[in-house]
């Protein structure tokens, strides 16, 4: 049986790897072909992250390149689609290419909250309702958190859960009994940095009373009055490594409809690697994170302070939250617990 995999990226984006990529040797080992057709490539994602434009002629390419692939698709094959196929155009375009075909939808953010809460009139008129007709006329939909199952299933019986997950087989744990140089640790790219940012002041703050280090993963450059910042690329095969010999994991977020449909993909990380985390109070952050016992959720800057103060202070409460979170990554966010439910549900559309 053949799956074509219509992703957003290339392997370097995130959500492109973590949602598809990662599940293909369990799908081939049970006798799966996989071919794939992604709209941005690395090359454009990592203009992107510079700071400049996508080349919108490379995009062009992609997109008619990506309606080729699709008329030449056979009747039986199943597509799985990252959230939608052509970004900004109407559910009666994506309908021409879809309408004879066994597709899967996967979500790991609210995307459809870029057309119902989009300022234009125009764009609510032509698109609002898109990815509600696409859920509709879709054979599964695989959704990466709670508000995002919520709404898909509203329009779709057929949805399922599956959190945006870790391979366990590339965090390894942290030795929270080695000496320690205290390192506060957020990973993220330049579109993302305005909510660490959102917390400076707490930073400011806590260094009046602490000795640590924020490490950014992810970007350039930062700099926050009287705090040792320390700036790491990101790669693949180095943020594991990066964030595991750091002390605590932080995620700032905005409370808004957008970020209620993040899937806390770095929080799963960092607890990966037996960190213990502070979060704001939003989203996948309430169910990923079980408050004092493997991290902390926060709702203001007096309580983000107060967290890290006592992460900061206290070895034993690093340790203890750190090695809790380890352990509910390993029952409930880890590719070897969740492959079987994505394929055994591609499994059933075949019966």
């Amino acid at each position: 049986m053949e799956i074509v995999y219509f992703t957003k990226y290339n392997t370097t984006g995130a959500s492109s790897r973590l949602r598809s990529f990662q599940y293909f040797p369990y799908l081939r080992n049970v006798g799966y072909i996989l071919h794939h057709s992604f709209l941005i490539s690395d090359i454009q994602l990592q203009r992107k992250y510079r700071g400049k434009k996508f080349n919108y002629l490379v995009i062009l390419f992609s997109l008619i390149s990506r309606i080729y692939k699709l008329l030449s698709l056979d009747k039986g094959i199943i597509v799985v689609i990252e959230k939608e196929l052509f970004p900004w155009f109407p559910y009666s375009f994506e309908k021409i290419f879809l309408s004879k075909l066994n597709y899967i939808l996967d979500y790991d953010d609210a995307i459809f909250h870029n057309y119902d809460s989009h300022s234009s009139c125009i764009i609510k008129f032509l698109l609002a309702n898109k990815h509600k007709h696409l859920i509709r006329f879709s054979s599964l939909v695989m959704l990466g958190n709670n508000y995002l199952f919520n709404y898909a299933s509203k329009y779709n019986d057929n949805c399922v859960l599956i959190p945006t997950v870790v391979n366990l087989n590339h965090y390894t744990i942290r030795n929270h009994g080695n000496p320690e140089v205290i390192k506060i640790v957020w990973i993220g790219s330049p579109s993302t940095l305005f909510y660490l940012k959102s917390i400076k002041s707490v930073f400011t703050k806590l260094s009046d009373k602490f000795d640590f280090t924020l490490r950014v993963i992810g970007i350039s450059s930062l700099e926050i009055k009287n705090v040792n910042i320390e700036c790491l690329p990101w790669s693949e095969d180095t943020e594991a490594s990066n964030i595991a010999n750091c002390s605590i994991g932080i995620m700032p977020l905005h409370n808004t409809c957008w970020e209620l449909g993040k899937c806390g993909y770095k929080l799963i990380q960092y607890m990966a690697c037996s960190l213990p985390v502070v979060a704001s109070r939003v989203g996948a952050n309430v169910s990923i994170i079980d408050d004092s016992k493997n991290g902390f959720l926060v709702g203001s800057s007096i309580e983000w302070f107060d967290r890290l103060a006592q992460l900061l202070t206290s070895r034993s409460m690093r340790k203890t939250l750190g090695t809790n979170g380890r352990i509910k990554v390993e029952k409930q966010f880890c590719i070897q617990k969740t492959h079987i439910t994505y394929v055994k549900n591609i499994n059933n559309l075949e019966i």
